[in-house]
């Protein structure tokens, strides 16, 4: 149960926090792009399912391991940055500059997540 609220707390954080990131640096990139802010929420809501429920399990697998707390935030960050990428490069099949900048914007947030948060 630890691990899901610990996946949750970090998930939701992306959820919210990850399209006020994303949103300036869509702007900056595309100017003329409108609905970046909705593009942005509607990809972690959407597209971030599949990566939330595997983090959970992800999470008690590290949790499982008899290893120091920063070994475990470094495996989690490096994870966490996978997970982010993942359904965007599904989605494409090919990674583009739009790719990187979600795990850029989304991938800082669920790190920063990941830091935060007790585990």
């Amino acid at each position: 149960m630890e691990s899901f609220i610990y996946s949750f707390k970090v998930w939701i954080t992306s959820v919210f926090l990850g399209p006020l990131v994303y949103y300036p640096v869509r702007l900056i990139m595309e100017p003329q792009d409108p609905h970046a802010f909705s593009y942005g929420f509607q990809f972690m809501l959407l597209f971030s399912l599949p990566s939330f429920i595997l983090s959970i399990v992800i999470v008690a697998l590290v949790r499982a391991i008899t290893i120091n707390q920063l070994i475990r935030k470094l495996i989690l960050s490096i994870t966490g940055i996978l997970l982010t990428a993942m359904p965007s490069y599904l989605l494409h099949k090919v990674w583009t500059h739009q790719n990187s900048e979600i795990t850029i914007a989304y991938g800082s947030i669920v790190v920063i997540g990941i830091w935060f948060y007790n585990f």
